[in-house]
């Protein structure tokens, strides 16, 4: 765990939240919520855990929107590209650079 500090305010980030803004800039910032699986456990036990929940925070200003809810421009390019997709995974650029920059 690190404790970075952004606008005045500490925010503590797991190695987990990392890696899940790290998969969302690899997508330009919109991806599917099927991209934040990891397989985790044993070679004989081997399961995917959802890496998701641990960045829908106003901290990391990543949000979940639908078809039907698309507001911004990158919103609806998202869903015109994938018409079969129920919803999808969007963060702020620059916050997500920002947390990034100094992790």
């Amino acid at each position: 765990m690190k404790t970075i500090e952004i606008n005045g305010k500490k925010i503590k980030i797991y190695a987990e939240q990392i890696r899940a803004l790290r998969i969302l800039k690899a997508h330009g910032f919109a991806a599917k919520r099927g991209d934040f699986t990891e397989k985790q456990g044993s070679r004989s036990r081997r399961h995917d855990a959802w890496i998701l929940p641990c960045i829908l925070h106003d901290d990391f200003g990543v949000y979940e929107a639908y078809p039907t809810t698309a507001k911004t421009a990158r919103e609806k390019q998202f869903f015109a590209a994938h018409p079969r997709c129920q919803s999808g995974v969007f963060g702020n650029p620059r916050r997500i650079n920002a947390i990034l920059s100094k992790v």
